[in-house]
């Protein structure tokens, strides 16, 4: 198993993050390594989508669990190994604390953590913290 895990607080709510996560057409926004995505129905648990890496053919993905203004995760299923994105909203002292966390698991795991974990090692902390800036820009509803 490989696992990166990134956390940022921001004075921002959870319903201004929230705001960008339900948004799937809008996570490259926030996401640079991402092209385009889709969803197939309602932001809940067991909608499927897809993802379009920069320079990759586009992935299907499902989400797996949805906690409105608290957390969602989803997989990325590839041969021999699941992607498994957890986001969670977090209120404390110091703010909102925003953290992802990504496995890489399976049998085959290794085969990608030199391609897709350095990628994702690389673009998550820059992508956390756009997320956080175009939150903070939200008007809070």
């Amino acid at each position: 198993m490989w696992m990166i895990q990134v956390s940022e607080y921001t004075q921002a709510t959870a319903e201004q993050v929230w705001h960008f996560y339900s948004n799937v057409a809008g996570w490259p926004q926030w996401d640079s390594e991402l092209e385009v995505c889709t969803l197939q129905g309602p932001f809940v648990a067991g909608t499927p989508g897809t993802l379009t890496p920069k320079g990759m053919t586009a992935l299907p993905f499902v989400l797996t669990a949805v906690d409105p203004f608290k957390s969602f995760s989803d997989e990325t299923h590839l041969p021999g190994c699941v992607l498994k994105f957890h986001h969670t909203l977090e209120p404390t002292p110091q703010g909102l604390k925003v953290t992802h966390t990504i496995h890489l698991i399976g049998p085959a795991y290794d085969q990608y953590t030199g391609t897709i974990g350095k990628s994702i090692a690389s673009h998550l902390p820059p992508a956390i913290k756009k997320l956080i800036s175009l939150a903070e820009a939200l008007t809070p509803a």
